[in-house]
């Protein structure tokens, strides 16, 4: 212990100098945000993924979520919950017109982005025009998607993106997520 006291200006001015050296390296440094690089090459997990990849196409997606004030149509006063508008048997679930155009709107600037797989891209209004116009369905199809497309307080919603696999994607990863951005 005496040393590491009677040596601190020398070990300072090292550690300095480690540090100097160190800087231009640190800018080429990169973080592999693959799910793979949680594993070893030879972990049995990963050969089912890779299999499963193989199998049903790639995993990668991005949730894009904002705060549609006006999300759905009802009559009730004040903002009620999801809950409440599902327990009201009067109530016709639907998207305000405002709100189906904003999906819309936003949903076909997504897809064109490079590096989204735009046929995959899922929407609360695309699964509303999908579904049969019968009130029980669509109240069925909206407890469904209760946190994922729709949230608690009927004024969350969210488009699911599904991205292309990187290999097939005309630009990085990193650009397609800024862009989406």
């Amino acid at each position: 212990m005496d040393r590491i006291v009677r040596y601190r200006n020398v070990l300072l001015l090292a550690a300095v100098v480690a540090v100097a050296v160190a800087i231009p390296y640190s800018g080429r440094l990169v973080f592999d945000q693959r799910l793979e690089s949680f594993f070893a090459d030879d972990h049995p997990d990963i050969a089912i993924l890779h299999r499963s990849r193989a199998e049903f196409g790639a995993d990668e997606f991005v949730i894009v979520a904002w705060t549609e004030p006006a999300l759905l149509q009802h009559e009730l006063s004040g903002s009620p919950s999801l809950r409440t508008l599902l327990e009201d048997r009067r109530w016709k679930p639907d998207l305000s017109p405002p709100a189906k155009e904003r999906i819309s709107d936003l949903a076909s600037q997504l897809d064109g982005i490079d590096g989204v797989d735009g046929s995959q891209t899922q929407h609360l209004l695309k699964m509303l025009q999908k579904s049969p116009r019968v009130r029980a369905v669509r109240r069925a199809m909206l407890s469904l998607f209760a946190g994922t497309l729709i949230g608690e307080d009927a004024k969350t919603t969210a488009i699911v993106l599904t991205l292309q696999p990187e290999q097939q994607a005309s630009i990085s990863r990193a650009e397609t997520l800024r862009q989406i951005r």
